[in-house]
């Protein structure tokens, strides 16, 4: 079961996915991108295949390390009881003879050993050779000159392919820094590249903000009468009446009207009212609040129970984006979501911070 915590400094790692940390194959840990040995920017550009296979540095040198095991053998305790105790002079020879090959090969094998998997395989044959010295030593010196060069030849053998395999070995690590280089200068091409696409998404943001502001302020003197089932009301007769109920001489405010009904088995029609300012516009929503004139439009247009709303009148998009926060403010239980000025405003509870929406992408912050 793969941990919520991160493998080295134990704090959380992000509910968000499984992009934002590196996960072990191997362990099955997550990693914040600073903990670890992969950086972000590389992680999110590796294929499924890699990162599927990537291995913190622990679990890779654990692997490293069992793949590198030197086999060791040891002589048969019954051919040690054959060898004869009496000769001292045999056991010398012995001891001075292991000295020499110890001492000759010990340093190019512990600098090599972890090199290679080929290496590890050369270092058990020269563990043989070993064993098969020390047996032909304790059975006496005869033939001996012949073993030791036929040794010494294995041994000269042994030493030309440590020194190809560590040729090879060098080059590849060359290559393994250049390729790093080359990720590196990637990397930092593509945190360029994120950088300019924040700073154009900014730009197109603000620009999109304007371009809706301009719009909405064709709508800024205007109202919505909006929830009519009667589509055959007179507009303007609608409005006059409208005005006289709120203790205003309709012919006092200067207007023009425009009716849109939709079609279908639900249509319905709203009324748009210009109005001469804004301030004249303002006005006239105030008293219809205060006297709550929605509803009591029953003389003015038989409305059957149906609800009349008189608001704000927005653009296209800030209708859209209306429409929108509605919805989210349904799902997250938001308190108000209200029409100022032409401003769309959003706030959680009555003593929360009011949240202003500009454009859709407003939306993804609430």
């Amino acid at each position: 079961m793969m941990s919520e915590f991160c493998g080295t400094c134990e704090e959380a790692l992000s509910a968000q996915g499984a992009m934002d940390y590196a996960t072990c194959s191997a362990c099955k840990n997550g990693y914040h991108f600073d903990c670890t040995s992969v950086g972000e920017s590389s992680w999110r550009t590796m294929g499924d295949s890699r990162r599927t296979a990537w291995k913190c540095p622990t679990c890779r040198d654990a692997a490293n390390a069992r793949n590198t095991k030197v086999v060791i053998t040891t002589p048969d305790p019954k051919e040690q009881n054959t060898r004869s105790a009496s000769s001292e002079q045999l056991t010398k020879q012995k001891e001075l003879t292991k000295q020499k090959e110890r001492a000759g090969q010990s340093s190019k094998l512990s600098d090599l050993e972890a090199e290679s998997p080929i290496v590890t395989l050369l270092v058990a044959r020269m563990a043989e050779l070993e064993k098969r010295l020390t047996e032909k030593i304790d059975q006496g010196f005869s033939k001996s000159q012949n073993d030791i060069k036929e040794v010494k030849d294995k041994i000269k053998e042994f030493e030309t392919a440590l020194n190809f395999y560590g040729d090879s070995v060098d080059q590849a690590v060359k290559t393994v820094k250049v390729f790093e280089q080359n990720m590196v200068l990637m990397e930092k091409r593509l945190e360029k590249s994120e950088t300019e696409n924040k700073e154009m998404k900014t730009k197109l943001r603000n620009m999109e903000i304007q371009v809706n502001g301009l719009s909405q302020k064709d709508f800024n003197n205007k109202i919505e009468i909006s929830g009519i089932k009667d589509n055959t009301v007179d507009k303007d007769e609608v409005t006059k009446k409208m005005l006289n109920k709120l203790e205003n001489r309709a012919g006092e405010i200067l207007f023009k009207t425009e009716k849109m009904t939709r079609e279908g088995d639900t249509a319905k029609t709203t009324i748009v009212v210009e109005f001469k300012t804004q301030e004249v516009r303002n006005m006239v929503l105030t008293k219809i609040k205060e006297k709550r004139l929605y509803s009591q439009l029953e003389d003015v247009f038989p409305n059957n129970g149906s609800n009349v709303y008189i608001n704000e009148a927005l653009c296209p998009y800030y209708k859209k984006l209306l429409y929108q926060a509605s919805k989210i403010k349904k799902d997250k239980k938001y308190a108000f979501l209200w029409v100022k000025d032409g401003k769309i405003l959003l706030k959680k509870a009555e003593n929360g911070k009011t949240m202003r929406l500009d454009c859709l992408d407003d939306l993804g912050k609430i």
